[in-house]
């Protein structure tokens, strides 16, 4: 083949911009993005440190990658309250758009010959409880709630997260809202 084709083909494969996954840069170098997390990586926990405002409660749903792989998530993640037999009370959480939906890049838990030797990246995505007092009671239809059903952004495996809390049982009360995941601070 002559030397000039050849010098060609290297050049039109360096500038292709994504190639199977890979970002190639100016320079060539290839940045791997991580996949998307697997429900079997992820341990889902809530920080019961919650901030009241305005008759709701805030917490910081956790994501953290408990794989020795890199992964990423991005979106909301599905919440809704759930009764001691596993039953969804009410409706499941409403997007908040406070923030722009992004990729958030989980890196994996350091490893030692033995298995990982801690826990890797975690996301957080804030929820907010509204306080069922705020509807009449016929509006609301008030229920105990044993936890929460969360599902990671784009799964379809649920983590139950233990957080008893009054909810509504009536669909048009909307008392559970999430936004999209955020790198934690």
């Amino acid at each position: 083949m002559h030397p000039l084709k050849v010098a060609l083909g290297v050049v039109m494969l360096a500038a292709t911009p994504l190639v199977s996954g890979r970002a190639v840069g100016a320079a060539g170098a290839v940045a791997v993005v991580p996949p998307a997390c697997a429900p079997g990586q992820l341990a889902v926990w809530i920080d019961t440190q919650g901030n009241g405002a305005a008759g709701s409660v805030y917490y910081h749903l956790q994501f953290t990658n408990i794989s020795v792989h890199s992964c990423t998530l991005t979106g909301y993640p599905g919440v809704s309250a759930v009764n001691a037999a596993g039953r969804r009370l009410g409706r499941p959480a409403s997007r908040s758009v406070l923030h722009p939906t992004r990729r958030v890049s989980l890196s994996g838990a350091p490893f030692a010959e033995g298995g990982p030797i801690g826990l890797g990246a975690t996301a957080t995505a804030v929820l907010r409880i509204l306080n069922v007092d705020n509807y009449p009671a016929a509006r609301c239809g008030r229920a105990t709630a044993v936890g929460l059903r969360v599902y990671a952004p784009n799964q379809s495996v649920a983590k139950f997260v233990s957080l008893p809390l009054l909810a509504c049982t009536h669909p048009t009360a909307p008392f559970l809202s999430v936004e999209s995941v955020q790198p934690r601070p």
